[in-house]
């Protein structure tokens, strides 16, 4: 059997006269999570009359990188179900579970970009308005080495499979597959014209300071966090999966076959599942609306009564995935 770790055993033992215990766990095995930003940021304010305009950009360069051997040595369980007893069955070598994997890494790469203008134009001593716009748009995430893939509803119903990897199940296009993945290692377009544009007001209705009303809308885009693809390089069949109900544990894969060949399908092997559902996933904005009463009461008391509303919405076609 394949070990990615030397001298490192995952094995839970249950079902008998001592209770039970465990060497090893999966979040025990050793890994790697390093994550990098490189960013370039600056913000300037000019006040000029009535106005005092800002503006500002930042851009990001983000990584990141990890190697997670989680199930790589393979996880096994003895729970009695060859002879009654955990204990015996760890002693006769016939384990009840075993769930095996090639190890898990990631290099995902994201390039962030936004830019914003906007002004506090003070209309009177009592009426203020702050008005303006952001721009960021969506650059999708990519894995360094291409890993990944894409679902294509329509591929699945004409039947159409992977010239990169034809056991595949029908409709997943791979980085390779460049008549159906313009994109490349992104699998998805980018979105440059993403504005968020925000409007607020404030108003002083005596002129007294002593009490303002407030308004505000705005449109607001994010970016994904980072370990959002990370699936794309824990599924297959970069980092295939299985699990045994049964076996010997000094010869687990003694008796397996895929793909037509007999043992241990790791670490070269690609296996996919043999079933699958599908899922959706769109990328969201979110409208925000918000207004505030303030009123000054006998010192050093301050009335504030407030509301804030959000209207998420789909900014971008969804995108699908099988998994």
């Amino acid at each position: 059997m394949w070990e990615a770790l030397p001298n490192y055993t995952q094995l839970t033992v249950s079902g008998y006269s001592g209770g039970g215990f465990a060497v090893g766990c999966g979040t025990c095995a050793l890994a790697t999570f390093n994550v990098n930003t490189y960013q370039l940021s600056d913000d300037f304010t000019y006040i000029r009359g009535r106005h005092q305009f800002a503006f500002g950009f930042d851009g990001r360069k983000d990584q990141f990188n990890s190697v997670n051997n989680q199930q790589a040595n393979g996880q096994f369980t003895f729970n009695g179900g060859t002879s009654g007893d955990g204990m015996a069955d760890l002693l006769l070598g016939r384990f009840s579970g075993l769930t095996d994997g090639k190890v898990i890494s990631d290099y995902i790469r994201l390039t962030a970009i936004a830019a914003y203008a906007q002004d506090a134009f003070h209309v009177t001593p009592r009426l203020t308005i702050n008005y303006g716009v952001r721009w960021e748009p969506e650059v999708p995430a990519y894995d360094k080495y291409g890993r990944g893939n894409q679902f294509s509803l329509a591929l699945f119903e004409q039947g159409w499979h992977s010239s990169v990897y034809p056991q595949a199940p029908a409709g997943l296009v791979f980085s390779g597959d460049s008549a159906q993945d313009p994109y490349g290692k992104a699998f998805t377009a980018s979105h440059w014209a993403t504005f968020s544009p925000r409007l607020g007001i404030v108003w002083d209705p005596k002129g007294d300071g002593k009490q303002t009303l407030r308004a505000a809308f705005t449109l607001m885009h994010d970016t994904a966090e980072l370990f959002y693809p990370e699936r794309w390089t824990t599924n297959s069949p970069y980092v295939s999966s299985l699990t045994l109900s049964s076996g010997q544990f000094s010869n687990p894969f003694g008796s397996y076959v895929s793909n037509g060949v007999t043992g241990d399908p790791f670490p070269g092997n690609v296996v996919f599942p043999a079933a699958g559902h599908l899922h959706q996933r769109s990328t969201r904005c979110e409208a925000h609306l918000r207004d505030a009463v303030e009123s000054q009461l006998p010192a050093p008391a301050r009335l504030r009564l407030a509301g804030d509303g959000e209207l998420p919405r789909e900014c971008q076609p969804a995108h699908l995935g099988i998994g």
